[in-house]
């Protein structure tokens, strides 16, 4: 903000600008003081807002997973709370994770290493509700090229299947939905990155 702040000032401490012109920008430059002091407030009270979000969102993950609940708390084996618990494994273990969006991340993770292995996901419905997930779990953590490209995998692979397994309807009525799911959030994933 200090820089909007100077940049106004040497707008009207300009040595090159007459005087007749100088009392005719004072007011202005008045306007501008009044407008800045006063958006300087709100941005406090946002700031202030803020903290005050963080601090409730704090509290909503020690009570979600068990931290200080004011006395109410209950023990996890030698730790004080299952968040206590969870904290410390973090810190020695990358792969434990505290909130949901690290959760999808590792989950994303896991079946893009799942998928691309091939091993434990087979041919047909499972790998094409596999594609689905990553793309899914993708868009819910905002990775929209990651989760357009698996969209794009998704709807392919459940094309092909269908196709090919065209006669027999139960055997393809999972990869109809899937398929159906694919098309209808590969558009919303579309229209929210063109959104922003």
């Amino acid at each position: 903000m200090y820089d909007v702040d100077h940049a106004i000032t040497q707008e009207f401490e300009d040595n090159k600008i007459g005087t007749e012109l100088k009392s005719v920008l004072l007011p202005i430059r008045d306007k501008y003081d009044v407008e800045l002091k006063s958006f300087h407030e709100m941005l406090k009270q946002l700031i202030g807002k803020i903290d005050d979000i963080e601090t409730v969102n704090t509290e909503h993950k020690q009570a979600a997973l068990g931290g200080d609940l004011g006395g109410l708390e209950s023990p996890y084996y030698e730790y004080k709370s299952f968040f206590e618990f969870l904290t410390q494994m973090a810190e020695k273990h990358r792969d434990i994770v505290l909130n949901e969006k690290e959760a999808l991340t590792k989950a994303v993770e896991y079946y893009k290493h799942a998928f691309s292995e091939g091993r434990s996901i087979a041919q047909g419905n499972q790998q094409i509700q596999a594609s689905y997930l990553i793309a899914e779990l993708s868009r819910r953590i905002g990775q929209s090229e990651q989760a357009k490209e698996y969209f794009n995998t998704t709807i392919r692979s459940g094309q092909e299947f269908v196709y090919r397994n065209k006669g027999d309807r139960s055997l393809t009525a999972l990869a109809r939905k899937i398929l159906e799911l694919a098309i209808e959030q590969a558009r919303d994933n579309r229209a929210k990155a063109v959104a922003k």
